[in-house]
C-alpha cells in the first residue's frame, strides 16, 4: 500500500464467547441499554452498544445507522471487537467475560444507573492491538490482557463539599464486579485511616472530618483513596472562603461532567455567550447575591416546575432561571429559582419575593457586573462577559437576591451552590462544582461573612 508492506489482519468470529451460556443480569436491559444511546449513534463507538446488549442476552439491539457508509463503520468496527474477545475467550473464556464487562460497565447511583467504562482511546486501541496482533499466541493474549485490565482504576474518585465547616466529601466508584475494600488517609494527620467496603458496580458520597492535627497554617490538606496497589489523591481546603471588600466573585460557572472529564478529573467553563457570574457583598441593606446572566432571547418563558431538589436532572429544567441552593448539602436551609422575569420558585424553605429584583438590557447597554462590584475586583470573571460575541437576539439579565440572616449561621457562615439554565436547551452550569448529568447537586462554597473589613465597606457601594 504506497509502497509499504502491509500484513492483514483477518477478522473471523467464531462465536467462541457468545453462544456460551453467560450470567444473566438481574435488572431490566431496557433502562441499562439507554444509557449506551449516545454511543449507539456514533459509528466508532457504536460496538459498545452491542456488546452491552450481548453480554445482557437482549434480543433488543441498537437502532442501526440510516446512512450506508457510517453504518459499514459501525459494523467494521463491531466486528474488530467480536472477533477480539472470541480469541480471547478461546485462550480464558472467564477473562473474555471480564474484559468485555469492563468494557461495557454500568453503575448504580441510587436510582440511576451511569456509565462507568473506559473512554481513554489510546488504551482501547492498545487493548485491541493486543487480542488481534498476529504475533501473539492465546497465552500471551490473556497474559497482557490480565495486565491491561489490573492498570485500569478499580475506583473512580472526585472531591465533593457538604456545607459544613470542618467536613468534606469525597465521591467513590465502584468499576468492579465484585465488594472492593478502601482505605481513605489524611496524608499529613496521624488519625488512623478509614476503612470501608464498596458495593460492585455502583456510586457512593461519604462524608470525611477534618482530622484535629493537620497543620492549620496549611492552605491544602490531601485525602489518599488506596484500593490495594492503586492510589488516588484529592486535595481539600479546611478554611472557609472569606468575603471582603468591595465583592467575592464568584466563578467561573462549569459545565456538568462527562465521562471523560469525571475519569480524568477535569473541569470545563461556561461558553462566553452562555456565561454566568456573581458576586456575594454587603450595603447597608445587609447581604446579598448578585448574578449577571448572558443569554439568547428565545422567545415566551416558560412555567418551572414542582420539583424535589434532592432529585433534579438536567431534563427537569426549563427555562432561563438560576437556581439557589443554601445551605448544608444535606438539610438546605432554601432551595429556590429565579427567572429572567423575576418570578420566583420555592423548592425548599421560605423566600421572600420582595427579597427579589430581575433586571433585564440589551448588550450595547453593557455589563452590570463591573459597576456592581468594582472594575478591579475580579477582571478575569469579566472577560468572557466582556469578550463575548452580541447577535441580535442576545440579552443580558440580573438578579439581586438579599441573603436574609437566618440563612447566615452564628459564625457568620453561608453555604452556597448555583445552577444556571439555558431557554435554548443547553447544558446547565454550575458553581462551586460541576454536576452530574443525572444528579444536579452543585456543591457548596462556604462563605465567611465575619472578615468584611467595615473601614472599606464604602467601597462595595
Amino acid at each position: 500500500m504506497e509502497g509499504t508492506r502491509v500484513r492483514p489482519i483477518w477478522l473471523e468470529e467464531d462465536g467462541e464467547l457468545w453462544w456460551r451460556d453467560l450470567q444473566h443480569s438481574t435488572m431490566n436491559p431496557g433502562p441499562l441499554l439507554s444509557t449506551t444511546q449516545p454511543e449507539a449513534e456514533d459509528p466508532t463507538r457504536s460496538w459498545r452498544a452491542v456488546l452491552l446488549a450481548d453480554r445482557l442476552h437482549s434480543p433488543q439491539q441498537p437502532a442501526r445507522l440510516s446512512d450506508p457508509l457510517t453504518q459499514a463503520l459501525a459494523d467494521q468496527q463491531l466486528s474488530r471487537w467480536r472477533t477480539a474477545l472470541d480469541r480471547l475467550a478461546a485462550a480464558d473464556l472467564e477473562l473474555a467475560r471480564e474484559l468485555r464487562r469492563r468494557l461495557t460497565v454500568i453503575c448504580r447511583d441510587v436510582e440511576s444507573l451511569v456509565p462507568a467504562w473506559p473512554t481513554d482511546e489510546d488504551q482501547l486501541a492498545d487493548v485491541l492491538q493486543i487480542l488481534l496482533s498476529p504475533a501473539h499466541d492465546d497465552r500471551a493474549r490473556a497474559t497482557l490482557t490480565r495486565a491491561w485490565l489490573n492498570g485500569q482504576p478499580r475506583v473512580l474518585a472526585w472531591p465533593a463539599t457538604t456545607g459544613k465547616r470542618g467536613w468534606v466529601a469525597i465521591g467513590l466508584a465502584n468499576v468492579t464486579g465484585e465488594p472492593l475494600p478502601v482505605r481513605l488517609r489524611w496524608s499529613d494527620s496521624y488519625q488512623a485511616p478509614r476503612a470501608l467496603e464498596l458495593a460492585p458496580e455502583s456510586l457512593e458520597r461519604l462524608s470525611l472530618r477534618f482530622p484535629p492535627d493537620l497543620p492549620p497554617a496549611q492552605l491544602l490538606h490531601t485525602v489518599s483513596i488506596e484500593v490495594g496497589e492503586q492510589v488516588q489523591q484529592l486535595r481539600f481546603t479546611a478554611n472557609p472562603t472569606p468575603a471582603r471588600p468591595p465583592a467575592l466573585v464568584l466563578g467561573p460557572f462549569l459545565q456538568p461532567r462527562t465521562l471523560r472529564a469525571w475519569q480524568r478529573g477535569q473541569y470545563t467553563t461556561d461558553a462566553a455567550d452562555r456565561a454566568t457570574r456573581a458576586a456575594v457583598r454587603r450595603t447597608d441593606e445587609g447581604w446579598e447575591l448578585f448574578i449577571e446572566c448572558r443569554g439568547e432571547e428565545a422567545g415566551p418563558e416558560q412555567a418551572l416546575a414542582l420539583l424535589d431538589p434532592r432529585r433534579l436532572r438536567a431534563a427537569d429544567l426549563i427555562g432561563e432561571a438560576v437556581y439557589l441552593f443554601i445551605g448544608p448539602v444535606d438539610n438546605p436551609a432554601a432551595v429556590f429559582a429565579v427567572t429572567r422575569s423575576g418570578a420566583v420558585q420555592v423548592f425548599t424553605g421560605s423566600v421572600a419575593t420582595s427579597d427579589v429584583s430581575v433586571a433585564r438590557r440589551a448588550p450595547a447597554s453593557g455589563s452590570d457586573f463591573a459597576g456592581a462590584i468594582g472594575d478591579d475586583a475580579a477582571p478575569a470573571a469579566l472577560s468572557s462577559l466582556r469578550s463575548a460575541s452580541s447577535t441580535p437576539t442576545s440579552t443580558i439579565w440580573s438578579a439581586t437576591i438579599r441573603l436574609p440572616a437566618a440563612w447566615i449561621d452564628d459564625e457568620g457562615l453561608i453555604p452556597l451552590g448555583l445552577i444556571r439554565s439555558y431557554e435554548s436547551g443547553a447544558a446547565p452550569t454550575s458553581f462551586p462544582q460541576p454536576v452530574f448529568p443525572w444528579r444536579l447537586e452543585p456543591g457548596r462554597l462556604l462563605i465567611d461573612t465575619s472578615q468584611w473589613d467595615e473601614l472599606d465597606t464604602s467601597r462595595a457601594l
